[in-house]
């Protein structure tokens, strides 16, 4: 739907797609012409799009388009569909078509103000008043929506407070609005439950000379993107509070708990100095959750309430989350909306995510940009995700062509911020399909598609879930990912493998483990670990290396430079690969997520299995661990350790790990010395119940910054710090 277009677009959309329209229905009396839109007495905007069409028993050589009477464009043949620029204000449009025995028109009368840009379909449009024009309370706001099904509900929105609604699909409404800058928005939804929207800035006083220009964008710092940076190295070496020295059940504990509505299985993000408006600045944590809600909480605390909050849910029309029970499967949970990490940009404080709904029984995924200072949808937000590749695959359409199904795709893996693009992937839920990996980049500026990758185009499944890691990027913006248990064929199809794309999606090179059918067969795939970019080592053989890993607890260590490929027999082709590792003696299961770096140390833990540091030198890494913890951090699922430091000083690395993954158990906050994780230092057990976080939820990662912990569970954060 297109505010401010006319209806005239919704024809010319309908007679394109070629299903003609109830209300283009031509007069059966011989000769006539037929203006169906736009209607009579419409208002419009320019450039208006005209669509009409003749019946006649002889063949019609033209159709003369005029507006009062004066000609301004000529088509050919009986069919009209056209775009002509008119002047704001009342007019009459009148189609004149010559046959060969003479001419016959029809007229309607138009009222144009405003003028709008129609490309994109189904689409909203506001034709009144332009974006940042001055204006006089009470705006008039005229506004109309194009789309082929009918509009079930349109909002008016002023400053994100909705404050009219109608069931018809255009508004011409005063609306009425105090002195100062205020945003108006239209949101309005068809039959399918498609949302559409389009808003404008609008300023209440008197005429004057413009407001200066806003000041050029300051670069934020914080935690802004799943494991703290592109490589997922999960180190923060910013960190000057907490030591090996402080962190001790004695002086450390929990300070706050915020509770929110839905699991949350993303990592928190932090950014620092947030200017939230009309309330402050504030170093915010953002906490994203299954019921399609996303939090900005004061970081430190002094502030109990969300400094904003925002649903994607309106069961008023009918959008709710996803649900488990429609796909007969609760690896999520009950509720499927927002559950990988998001990722903010520095430059233009924008947090960007993936969120799906359920509208009357469909199934929607969206990628949105919000204002990380009020949660605002920035300009062409949010996107709805849709893609075609060709392709002979599972779920096609018998016609060569494999489509995106946001049903049975799982947006698990972290969004990843590169190359002026985000870049999202899916697996499955519960290898419940038909399903594929999927990997796409929209323009983080514009929000449009510029890129889409199927992993298993002619084949199937080799899901991108990486136990909850983001997609990988090294300094020059090549991405690496790992894929799960899907057909293999070496050339289109690339299951139980490491990947390395450029930044449009090209596949460049790979790597198969020797052995992917055993591991394909028994369930023991790749796509459980996601891969750990290293910083550039210096003075070595292999100074670009990724480590990876895979469900039977192998470690792998890759050269960037040449994954590898395939080799039969053996993975001597690689630099290192450690066979059962980590886990509990090369069973399902022994490894997900993704390890850490920090100081020449790689950091692993396996299912039900101890806390792992392993010394990196010359380009290697050693096969027997430099450190083990005191104990096992069980748990049917790994644990995704994170470490902060001051540079290469006061190391800590930090793990929230569980008993079990029983919903009624807590999780459990585990810290040790980063030179030595023989040395516990504190864990939230230590002191009874005073630091217990929630409820435990699997692959999840804490986030530390400025002397605090973030732990997300079950429909909570948990802060910690010292006392």
């Amino acid at each position: 739907m297109r505010l401010g277009l006319s209806v005239f677009a919704v024809v010319f959309f309908l007679l394109i797609n070629a299903r003609p329209s109830a209300a283009c229905t031509a007069s059966t009396t011989s000769p006539s012409v037929t203006v169906c839109f736009p209607t009579a007495s419409q208002v419009v905007s320019s450039p208006v799009n005209i669509n009409a069409k003749t019946t006649d028993s002889r063949a019609v050589t033209s159709v003369g388009i005029y507006v009062d009477n004066v000609l301004v464009q000529t088509v050919t043949g009986n069919f009209v569909n056209v775009s002509v620029p008119v002047a704001a204000g009342a007019h009459v449009l009148k189609l004149l078509a010559h046959d060969s025995a003479g001419t016959f028109s029809s007229s309607v009368n138009i009222t144009v103000k405003g003028t709008c840009t129609d490309t994109v379909d189904p689409s909203a449009i506001i034709c009144a008043p332009a974006n940042n024009a001055t204006v006089t309370s009470p705006v008039n706001l005229i506004a109309t929506t194009k789309d082929s099904k009918s509009v079930t509900a349109l909002y008016v929105y002023l400053d994100n407070v909705a404050v009219l609604k109608t069931s018809g699909s255009q508004v011409n409404a005063n609306i009425t609005v105090g002195s100062g800058t205020h945003n108006l928005r239209i949101q309005a939804w068809d039959a399918t439950g498609a949302i559409l929207k389009a808003g404008v800035n609008v300023t209440v006083g008197s005429s004057g000379p413009p407001p200066p220009p806003p000041p050029p964008p300051v670069s934020l710092t914080g935690m802004l993107t799943y494991h703290n940076d592109n490589g997922r190295s999960g180190q923060n070496k910013n960190e000057t509070i907490l030591t090996p020295a402080n962190v001790n059940v004695t002086h450390f504990g929990k300070k706050f708990t915020r509770s929110v509505a839905g699991t949350v299985y993303a990592q928190p993000l932090y950014v620092a100095g947030v200017t939230i408006p009309n309330k402050g600045k504030f170093n915010v944590v953002y906490v994203v959750t299954e019921h399609d809600s996303v939090y900005a909480f004061d970081a430190d605390g002094a502030v109990s309430a969300p400094l904003w909050t925002r649903s994607f849910i309106d069961t008023a029309v009918g959008i709710t989350p996803g649900q488990g029970s429609d796909l007969g499967n609760y690896d999520i949970g009950t509720e499927i909306g927002i559950t990988s990490t998001p990722v903010i940009d520095s430059s233009t404080g924008t947090i960007y995510l993936v969120a799906e709904t359920k509208e009357n029984g469909t199934y929607v995924q969206r990628l949105h940009a919000l204002d990380i200072t009020t949660g605002a949808e920035r300009a062409g937000s949010p996107v709805k995700i849709q893609a075609t590749v060709n392709g002979s695959g599972t779920g096609g359409d018998g016609a060569g062509h494999i489509s995106f199904q946001p049903m049975y795709e799982n947006q698990r893996a972290g969004l990843l911020l590169a190359n002026g693009n985000v870049y999202i992937a899916w697996a499955s839920h519960g290898d419940i399909g038909p399903y594929h990996g999927w990997v796409m980049a929209y323009s983080a500026s514009t929000l449009q598609q510029v890129a889409v990758y199927n992993v298993t185009r002619n084949g199937s499944r080799g899901g991108i879930w990486q136990g909850g890691a983001g997609i990988s990027a090294d300094g020059s913006g090549i991405l690496y990912l790992s894929t799960g248990n899907g057909t293999t064929d070496f050339s289109v199809n690339f299951g139980d493998a490491y990947l390395k794309l450029d930044a449009n999606l090209n596949l460049l090179d790979y790597f198969i483990p020797y052995n992917q059918d055993a591991l394909k067969s028994g369930d023991l795939d790749v796509g459980s670990s996601g891969a750990l970019v290293l910083p550039t080592q210096s003075n070595t053989t292999h100074p670009f290396i990724l480590i990876g890993g895979s469900k039977n607890g192998t470690v792998y260590v890759l050269n960037r430079d040449s994954l590898g490929h395939f080799h039969s027999g053996s993975d001597s082709q690689i630099i290192q690969s450690f066979p059962n590792l980590l886990g509990r003696n090369n069973q399902e299961d022994e490894f997900f997520g993704i390890g850490a770096y920090w100081n020449s140390n790689v950091y692993f833990v396996g299912s039900f299995d101890h806390l792992k540091q392993f010394k990196m030198a010359n380009g290697l890494m050693s096969g027997t661990p430099a450190a083990v913890s005191p104990e096992a951090l069980s748990s049917t699922r790994s644990a995704e350790p994170v470490v902060s430091a001051n540079g290469a000083t006061n190391g800590v690395v930090w793990v929230i790990a569980t008993d079990t993954l029983s919903s009624s158990n807590p999780a459990v906050l585990h810290a040790y010395n980063a030179s030595n994780v023989g040395t516990e230092l504190y864990n939230s057990n230590q002191a009874g119940t005073r630091d217990q976080p929630g409820l435990v939820v699997k692959f999840t990662s804490p986030t530390v910054a400025n002397g605090k912990v973030y732990v997300c569970t079950k429909n909570r954060l948990d802060v910690y710090g010292l006392f």
